[in-house]
């Protein structure tokens, strides 16, 4: 399964980082691989 990252769940805190984390990483990865 390697379509896929595991996540394990946080504090609230630390679920708010990761998500503003994606927001800004996810953008770039989209153009340069794209997702299905």
């Amino acid at each position: 399964m390697n379509e896929y990252i595991r996540i394990s769940i946080g504090t609230k805190e630390e679920m708010k980082h990761f998500y503003e984390a994606m927001d800004a990483v996810l953008p770039e990865y989209d153009k340069k691989f794209g997702r299905a």
